[in-house]
């Protein structure tokens, strides 16, 4: 395909536009631990004219999507100024658009779309708990009529729809044609086949949204969820970097992990329609938006979103034509394609795309649901772990824990264990398991004739073990948790822990080597520390301690 251009956006000076102050990026967690190491893509390889190149771009990924289904994606064609303008435009709608024009423009979700302005009191019409976040999600309509826009903004349109063009028509243009390569179709096929046109977001929308810090009784209602676990319901999601840290990723080890800011990157994320057009070969990944780490609960968070979506006519099966799934078929354990194949094996017809969306958006339920996120409810009991489960027209979905990703079965029923099983052929890298008695962390995985060879570390000690184990097997896996504390003594080698809800724990030794005599000496020097616990088969260990932030 010819040379991409890179985005030209119009004047941001042209008469009758007013004066809109910069966006200035809110400072970087200084918190290390607990963040996902996502791979990162340079789109401007697409335009190599080295096929050795391209080929070894499409390669890398393919095993982004398959390990993860997040990735970043750089060097796309709009520079780190145009990027900071849009951010600015989306600024100065939070602090300019009118109360007549949030209630005049106040959005629908019972109608299977975000469109227009959504309130800071949850994801209903009508007024909830304060969630501290508000949106305003372009579709179609709003694109083609600009009374269905707020007022403030009027002089900024021909910005943030070119903007919007370039991500669609450009930018994920370019993104498919990768993701054909690695399903081994044409380039143009799923451009010409699955996304959708006819707007500058075709059938999807896209998003100013501000997440203004969690207030007390959102905090204690939603134990510091902003948005429900999900997977995105359509075909990609651009996202852009940004320094405040709450989106989450669900890691093959089943755990919570931040994703990382890169400076002008966008975070791009595989939708369900994707993972089942490509047979399961790519993950459409579990993700939320959490509170963030410590020293950033009291910044907002500015984000900008393209959510792309499918035809809506269509409904979803695989692509039959790529050379991958004939060759290797389709992989029928991943998540919400294997919902759609049952369907589909029972002659019944799956929801086409456009249902599938609308009905979630519909009946979308919000963190601070306390009736309906319990278990019994909208929550189940799985191998331990509180999951959250909803069905669709028939399609179940069943999506990791909304609440604190370390809760157990022990947390909510007065028994429970410290382990659960998994088939071994479900483990991962980084995935925990217990090897010779003690919870380790995998770091090599191998297959050795029928078995399975495994090379872990230790969580607590470090020290590596290894196991093999027969393949049609299941193997132990612990329940590993981090909890997060503030720290209130040292007494005679332990530290004495409190949570935020005034729990104590006083049997946590203060670790050794430097980790330890850094602790002991910045309480000695009287500040206030959050020290990170990790628990697991009745062990517990501190694993980092950080000074906390005014209002922690």
């Amino acid at each position: 395909m010819a040379p991409a251009a890179p985005f030209n956006p119009p004047s941001a000076d042209l008469p009758g536009k007013p004066f809109v102050p910069e966006w200035v990026p809110p400072p970087v967690t200084k918190e290390k631990h607990n963040f996902a190491e996502l791979k990162s893509i340079d789109l401007s390889l697409l335009d190599s004219e080295d096929p050795a190149v391209v080929d070894d771009l499409v390669q890398q990924v393919k095993v982004a999507i398959r390990d993860d289904g997040f990735l970043f994606l750089e060097n796309y064609g709009v520079s780190l100024e145009q990027l900071h303008r849009q951010f600015a435009l989306a600024q100065y709608l939070y602090n300019n658009i009118s109360e007549e024009d949030k209630e005049r423009l106040l959005f629908h979700p019972d109608s299977g779309k975000w469109s227009g302005y959504k309130h800071p009191y949850g994801f209903k019409r009508h007024r909830g708990a304060p969630d501290g976040i508000e949106q305003f999600n372009w579709y179609k309509p709003d694109w083609e009529d600009i009374n269905r826009v707020p007022t403030c903004l009027h002089p900024f349109m021909d910005e943030i729809e070119a903007f919007s063009n370039y991500l669609t028509k450009s930018v994920n243009r370019r993104l498919l044609t990768v993701l054909s390569r690695v399903l081994e179709l044409p380039d143009d096929y799923l451009w010409e086949n699955v996304q959708s046109h006819g707007s500058p977001t075709g059938e999807g929308y896209f998003r100013h949204a501000l997440f203004r810090p969690v207030q007390k009784q959102t905090q204690e209602a939603s134990k510091g969820l902003r948005m429900h676990g999900h997977t995105d319901f359509g075909l990609t999601t651009l996202l852009f970097s940004v320094p405040i840290s709450c989106l989450q990723i669900w890691g093959r080890d089943e755990q919570w992990y931040y994703v990382p800011y890169k400076p002008g990157a966008l975070v791009i994320n595989i939708g369900d329609t994707l993972e089942i057009v490509s047979g399961g070969h790519f993950k459409a990944t579990r993700h939320r938006v959490f509170r963030p780490p410590a020293d950033q609960l009291n910044e907002e968070r500015l984000s900008l979103v393209l959510f792309n979506s499918s035809i809506g006519d269509l409904r979803m099966a695989p692509a039959q034509d790529s050379k991958l799934i004939q060759r290797e078929g389709c992989v029928e354990e991943q998540g919400v394609y294997k919902e759609f194949k049952k369907l589909t094996s029972q002659g019944k017809l799956v929801p086409t795309n456009r249902q599938w969306r609308e009905i979630q958006i519909a009946t979308c339920t919000d963190p601070t649901d306390t009736v309906n996120n319990r278990v019994g409810a909208h929550q189940v009991l799985i191998d331990g772990k509180v999951m959250h489960q909803r069905e669709y027209m028939g399609v179940k979905v069943v999506l990791p824990d909304d609440e604190e990703h370390n809760q157990t079965l022990e947390q909510y029923q007065q028994q429970g264990s410290q382990t659960y099983t998994a088939p071994v052929l479900t483990l991962r890298k980084r995935a925990h398991v217990i090897i010779s008695g003690r919870p380790c962390q995998i770091s090599e995985i191998s297959k050795i004739g029928t078995n399975i060879h495994l090379v872990a570390q230790d969580i607590f000690t470090g020290r590596t073990l290894s196991d093999d184990i027969e393949s049609t097997q299941s193997v132990e896996i612990p329940n590993v948790r981090r909890n997060e504390y503030s720290l209130v003594n040292i007494d005679e080698g332990f530290l004495n822990l409190m949570t935020q809800e005034g729990a104590t724990n006083d049997d946590v030794k203060v670790p050794d080597g430097e980790l330890g005599d850094q602790i002991r000496t910045d309480f000695d020097a009287g500040k206030d520390l959050i020290i990170t616990v990790l628990s697991a088969m009745g062990e517990e260990q501190a694993i980092s301690g950080k000074e906390a932030t005014k209002g922690y």
